[in-house]
């Protein structure tokens, strides 16, 4: 961290000195990982109507589960809410970043990258 954001960090009720990120209320009665992993699996069965390959499943069980103790639901629902409505109005978008090529992101609609055909199938999370 920089010096100035070192320094905006230690004033009282920064939004730096700790991670915190708006709830998603997107599923009444579940939480911000229940309502990911429920859109999560819906939306695989979607994109692999036949079940999908093996390795992919173990990928979205496996970014889940890291997901979830990351406590990053909450932006994943958001970039998602983010994504699904600027589809809906013809604007242009694509995900970036180290989750690029996520399962998760792939069923979701986020990214258009396939793990099944990619070249480099490795999990997104290398930590955790």
């Amino acid at each position: 961290m920089g010096q100035i954001s070192m320094k905006i960090s230690a004033l009282p009720g920064s939004v730096l000195s700790e991670n915190q990120h708006p709830d998603e209320v997107s599923v009444p009665g579940q939480t911000p990982q229940q309502a990911l992993e429920t859109l999560t699996w819906e939306a695989a069965a979607r994109t692999y109507p036949e079940g999908g390959p093996d390795e992919v499943r173990k990928s979205l069980n496996h970014e889940l589960g890291l997901i979830g103790r990351m406590e990053y639901a909450p932006y994943f629902l958001t970039v998602n809410s983010i994504v699904r409505y600027a589809r809906s109005q013809d604007i242009l978008c694509q995900g970036r970043g180290p989750a690029t090529n996520s399962a998760v992101c792939y069923v979701l609609g986020i990214t258009a990258i396939d793990p099944a055909r990619s070249i480099q199938n490795s999990y997104i999370f290398a930590c955790g």
